[in-house]
Formats: C-alpha cells, sequence, structure tokens
C-alpha cells in the first residue's frame, strides 16, 4: 500500500535461449478482475517456454535467465518496510486458465527502502526452489490448520518427474525441519508425465524411493 505503478507502460525483458537473446518489449498493460495483461492482440507478450523451462532444470549444459519487468512508482516510498508480491502467468488472452493452458504463481517478498525521491526494492536471492520454498511457508498453513503430517508435491513442466539437485537439497531441509517441529512428512510426490517419465508412471515419490 506504500506505492504503486504510475503508468501502464512497463518494460519486459526476457530470454530466448534458441538464439542466445535477450528479448525486450515495452508495452502498454491492462487490468481486470485482478488480472494484469502484458500487451494486447498480436501485441500480447508471452514468456519464452524453453527458457522457464532451463531457470529450474538444474542442467548446467542449458541456459536460462530470469524474466525482468521494469516500470515507474507512482509514489516512491519513505523509509523502509516490506510487502508480499504475487504474480500468476496463465497461458491465453483471457487472464483465466482453461483447457490445457499451462499456468504458474510465484509469490516473493521484497523489502524496500526509500527517500521520497528514490527507492530501492529488494526480493530474496536464489532460485524458486531456494528462497521460494522454504520450511517455515510449507510449516506455516500445516499449524494453521492443526495438521500433524504433511506430503509435498509440486511439478516439472518438462514432463520428466526425475528430481534434480535442488529437489533433492530442498527435500532433505523440510525433512530436517519436519523434525524439529515434530510433525511427520510422508513424501513428496513430482508430478512429470508417463512418456516422460523413466519408469513410464509419470511422477517420483521420494517415500517409494527410499528417500524418506
Amino acid at each position: 500500500g506504500a506505492f504503486g505503478i504510475s503508468s501502464d507502460t512497463v518494460t519486459w525483458t526476457d530470454y530466448n535461449p534458441a538464439t542466445s537473446a535477450d528479448i525486450t518489449n515495452t508495452v502498454m498493460t491492462a487490468s481486470s478482475s485482478g488480472n494484469v495483461a502484458l500487451g494486447a492482440g498480436a501485441a500480447a507478450v508471452k514468456l519464452n517456454a524453453t527458457n522457464m523451462e532451463y531457470l529450474s532444470d538444474d542442467n548446467s549444459a542449458t541456459t536460462g535467465k530470469s524474466p525482468t519487468l521494469k516500470f515507474t512508482l507512482d509514489t516512491v516510498p519513505t523509509g523502509s518496510g516490506s510487502a508480499t508480491v504475487k504474480a500468476t502467468i496463465t497461458d491465453g488472452a483471457d487472464g483465466t486458465r482453461s483447457g490445457t493452458e499451462d499456468q504458474i504463481s510465484i509469490t516473493v517478498n521484497v523489502s524496500y527502502l526509500g527517500n521520497g525521491t528514490t527507492a530501492e526494492l529488494k526480493a530474496e536471492s536464489g532460485t524458486a526452489t531456494g528462497s521460494l520454498v522454504h520450511p517455515r511457508e510449507v510449516f506455516r498453513p500445516a499449524i494453521r490448520h492443526g495438521a500433524t503430517a504433511i506430503i509435498l508435491a509440486h511439478n516439472h513442466p518438462s514432463g520428466d518427474p526425475s528430481p534434480s539437485s535442488a529437489d533433492l537439497r530442498v527435500t532433505k531441509k523440510i525433512l530436517d525441519a519436519s523434525k524439529v517441529v515434530d510433525f511427520e512428512m510422508h513424501d513428496h510426490v513430482i508430478l512429470g508425465e508417463p512418456e516422460n517419465c523413466p519408469k513410464k508412471l509419470g511422477y517420483y515419490s521420494f517415500s517409494e524411493s527410499g528417500l524418506i
């Protein structure tokens, strides 16, 4: 509530691994029912799906870059504070997920420091499996609802549910934390597609693999 965006014009930069080139577009945004569209019609901006896959595959042979969004604040904050930003990106032109359209949601905690003229906004450094998957965020709703055990689940856009080294690290981190707060962690399931799964199951279970 300390600040907002002063203009509907934003600069969106993505990355194309096929050409090893940044893709920068200046587009108009439009808001409707809580959805913000970047561009419209032929000018609509879409994420590079291969770049998104490379960002999360934990493969040193592939290169991905985090997309960036630049905009101007309407009011520059004075002092320091924090906020939570949730961004949901949905395929299609209407901002509503339907049929086979993909959708991802990312929640980021940001802090800001400003003097009324200039301001700096910071998000936690790390990857989606590092800064965005934290034990406290996992156990907070479980504790709130009076649960005594948890099962984690997430999907791999590539369709191959084989765990990455980041998946292994995060699972161990949350498993260790579950023992501290006296929660039983039954499983962590990674969802994929049978045709892309080495075992043709379409999923990977840490419990079935003896890792939990």
